[in-house]
């Protein structure tokens, strides 16, 4: 499974990288102003997500360790909800403080997670509603629960409300 898996990373990988520089291409005839240059931005943040899962994908067919960099969580959370709830009807509410701490962590897991989380959300709401992200700084855990773990942490949770659709009568 590694080396089907790795075999067709390295062939999307490609395919991929003709359609960032067709992409840039395009871009620098556009001016910001010009109304598809929005649809090319898109486009670009989809190609870095689908280049992320790829390289997900190496990792996981070479046996590889997760790439650890420190991240902008908010960020992260901030890219993965606005690509992931594109045209949905479904709205986001952010309570990210300013002082939220960096993370260290693999940016494309810590992406597919939370793309995976608010996609679930979606999915449970086709008639709309609201989904509430919040995160805060942590303390140091309790040695107890995580002996491994040192350090300050930062907490993630969401919760979804689903709004009833209204019907005409009549």
């Amino acid at each position: 499974v590694g080396v089907l898996a790795g075999g067709l990373a390295h062939d999307f990988n490609n395919i991929l990288a003709g359609l960032f520089g067709n992409i840039e291409l395009a871009k620098m005839q556009l001016t910001p102003e010009h109304a598809a240059y929005p649809y090319i931005e898109t486009a670009n943040k989809a190609l870095t997500r689908a280049s992320s899962l790829t390289k997900q994908l190496l990792t996981f067919a070479e046996g590889g360790d997760p790439i650890f960099e420190t991240l902008d969580i908010k960020q992260v959370i901030r890219d993965s909800v606005e690509f992931t709830l594109s045209g949905s009807n479904v709205r986001i509410a952010l309570s990210l403080p300013d002082d939220l701490l960096r993370v260290k962590a693999d940016k494309g897991q810590l992406s597919q997670v939370i793309t995976n989380l608010v996609m679930n959300a979606d999915q449970a709401m086709p008639d709309g509603g609201e989904l509430t992200i919040k995160a805060r700084n942590v303390g140091a855990i309790n040695k107890l629960v995580a002996p491994h773990l040192s350090g300050d942490f930062v907490e993630l949770c969401s919760a979804s409300i689903r709004m009833r659709s209204q019907r005409q009568s009549g």
